[in-house]
């Protein structure tokens, strides 16, 4: 049963950030300017030219986990897994050209709508995994435990400084970006209020306790042969 358990975490764990992803695209199809992180990720694969946004978006995850670290942030599975995957999907989805860009204003911003949505639910399944925050959400948190400022000035200061790089450096900025900073925070509540979901409740694993998980379930199954 417990092995069981551990399946339907990781599922819950791609799953989330397939749908975190998928989300981001929503919102950069929009056409009504880019979120904050993926406007600071266009801005250096427009600079750098021999990235695209998704290994951008992996490099800068890369770096920011390295921040984590070097700040004392617990790094989990999860943490990794976003690191590597949120770029790889994100690619994937820009590639395929699903979603074409609206025609109107309404279309856009129902995709835009949409986009935010489909983030939060992502977090919500992405966070009831349990294998660790993401690697901005551990940057949000630690500024919070190093300077003391309530945890959403953290995610603002964080995601504005983003925002204002990715346009300098010549990102698509926009209506949207600014929703994006204002307004990701009330969807992302409102879905984890629809859904009864209470993210200081989950008990998220460090890498290393996901090993001995591992560890665990192939001992016990060793056992019962």
């Amino acid at each position: 049963m417990r092995f069981a358990g551990f399946i339907i975490r990781i599922i819950k764990l791609f799953g989330g950030t397939f749908l975190f992803a998928l989300g981001l695209v929503f919102i950069m199809k929009a056409n009504m300017g880019y979120g904050p992180w993926e406007l600071l990720h266009a801005g250096l694969a427009k600079v750098f030219r021999v990235f695209t946004l998704g290994q951008m978006t992996t490099i800068m995850s890369a770096l920011v986990v390295l921040t984590d670290w070097l700040l004392k942030e617990k790094i989990g599975f999860g943490t990794l897994v976003n690191m590597f995957m949120m770029g790889t999907f994100m690619d994937i989805f820009l590639k395929w050209g699903f979603l074409p860009e609206p025609k109107s204003i309404a279309g856009s911003g129902a995709v835009l709508i949409a986009g935010f949505f489909i983030v939060s639910i992502g977090i919500w399944i992405y966070i009831s995994s349990g294998f660790g925050a993401g690697p901005r959400d551990s940057l949000m948190v630690a500024v919070r435990r190093k300077t003391g400022i309530p945890i959403g000035v953290s995610r603002g200061i964080i995601e504005t400084t983003a925002a204002l790089l990715g346009w300098a450096l010549g990102g698509p900025i926009g209506l949207g970006t600014l929703v994006a900073i204002v307004g990701q925070g009330f969807f992302i509540q409102f879905v984890f209020r629809i859904v009864r979901f209470e993210p200081t409740a989950v008990k998220h694993e460090t890498f290393r306790d996901t090993v001995r998980t591992v560890e665990g379930l192939f001992r016990r199954s060793n056992d019962g042969l």
